[in-house]
């Protein structure tokens, strides 16, 4: 049965933070560097919306708070980093809700090029699971990063090592073990389950102890042409109390016209797949077995004259028929954004209107955690049409989309 959704968003983005490329960010004693962001959506559908959004912060009901995100970033000293991010939203009874998304402590430039932070942090798996909403290029989640990780993504209390590789191009290892953090329902039609017996798909997610490990490497071909290369490994219990794991690899390359001068015209081509193995069991300790699904997605973003990025953007997941309600989906999605720079040549006023088309379809930062722009603010709006797949999603309407300026190179893939 076809569901088509419409749904407008809006939302508005302001930050004073942190910019790792500008030596005088606003801040509080020079110590501390925050930043607010707020994401909303409202829209209505043929369909359930909770039921065709994936992640947690995809649009998912009449009206949709994605959040309203108050952080801020520690710099003390020559080594100690640090980063907060608390998030406030409505629930499914629109009643406030919130949590926190991030909380660590770092330190850097350690003895032998390695880095320890400790905290709660999004962890370092794939492409897009530590970069936070606001620092997305489209409007919702991938599908990969939903499906193989958790609607919510991986989120963990954990300690994390990370070795500067000394190669001759910007390279990292970084390996973290903890404990997942807990999300309820509310973020999009979250609902009970009645015991029918089926094994249901979300207790394939992770749960309790984890164990993820990303390799990153940052190369510039020359000043015009980059290449981004990764792989990624999270293996750890699940709900059924066995093992779950998932592998991926990706990789970018990115062309730059005026190279490390910033501005005119660019090219960004990020591809990126995801494998999953999930053991399962019954409540009884019968029916043993396991699953496997891959997943795929692929974006192509465009800087066709300043100001200007369109984006097209596809993904896949095979599907479990082996567990309940993991179906085969298919999704395409298209970007439109225009920024406006507003202020001296150095952006310190960053002020942006985006414009965003985004026609999800299923079938059913590195990290940024530290804000990259002085004060901004964004408005975008998507955009989209219904295909030929069992059921389609359209999208119309305003998102914020703040995002820091693409930089074609950075000394440190971790800069938080």
């Amino acid at each position: 049965m076809k569901a088509i959704l419409l749904t407008s968003v809006l939302g508005v983005g302001v930050a004073a933070g942190q910019d790792v490329f500008r030596s005088d960010p606003p801040s509080l004693g020079g110590v501390l560097f925050p930043h607010v962001h707020a994401n909303a959506a409202v829209g209505g559908s043929t369909g359930d919306e909770g039921e065709l959004a994936g992640h947690g912060h995809d649009p998912s009901d009449e009206f949709t708070l994605q959040g309203i995100d108050f952080g801020t970033s520690l710099r003390l000293g020559d080594h100690v980093r640090g980063f907060a991010n608390y998030r406030a939203f409505l629930d499914d009874g629109n009643s406030w809700d919130g949590e926190w998304e991030e909380a660590f402590l770092k330190l850097i430039e350690l003895p032998g090029g390695f880095e320890l932070r400790g905290g709660r942090m999004l962890n370092r798996v794939g492409r897009q699971n530590a970069v936070h909403l606001h620092g997305w290029d489209f409007v919702d989640a991938n599908l990969i990063t939903s499906r193989m990780l958790g609607d919510e993504g991986l989120v963990t209390n954990s300690g994390e090592l990370t070795w500067l590789v000394p190669m001759p191009f910007e390279s990292s290892l970084s390996v973290a073990f903890g404990e997942t953090v807990p999300h309820d329902a509310h973020h999009h039609g979250g609902e009970d389950h009645e015991d029918d017996g089926e094994l249901e798909g979300e207790e394939g997610n992770f749960d309790t102890d984890v164990l993820s490990v990303r390799y990153d490497v940052l190369w510039n071909y020359n000043d015009f042409h980059q290449f981004r290369f990764g792989g990624s490994f999270v293996t750890g219990d699940n709900h059924f109390g066995r093992t779950t794991t998932v592998g991926g690899v990706d990789v970018e390359y990115g062309w730059y016209e005026n190279g490390l001068e910033g501005g005119g015209r660019s090219l960004r081509w990020r591809n990126e797949f995801m494998g999953r193995k999930v053991e399962f069991q019954d409540e009884m300790g019968g029916g043993r077995g396991d699953a496997t699904e891959l997943g795929v997605a692929t974006a192509l973003l465009f800087g066709f004259a300043d100001g200007w990025e369109a984006g097209l953007r596809y993904g896949w997941v095979e599907g479990m028929d082996e567990l309940h309600e993991l179906p085969e989906r298919h999704r395409i999605s298209l970007a439109l954004t225009r920024r406006i720079e507003i202020g001296d040549s150095e952006g310190r006023r960053n002020d942006r209107a985006t414009w965003r088309a985004a026609s999800p379809r299923p079938a059913t930062s590195e990290p940024a955690a530290t804000p990259e722009a002085a004060r901004s603010g964004s408005v975008s709006c998507t955009i989209g049409n219904p295909g030929n797949f069992p059921a389609d999603i359209d999208t119309a309407g305003l998102r914020s989309a703040y995002r820091p300026p693409e930089r074609p190179a950075a000394r440190n893939p971790h800069p938080t």
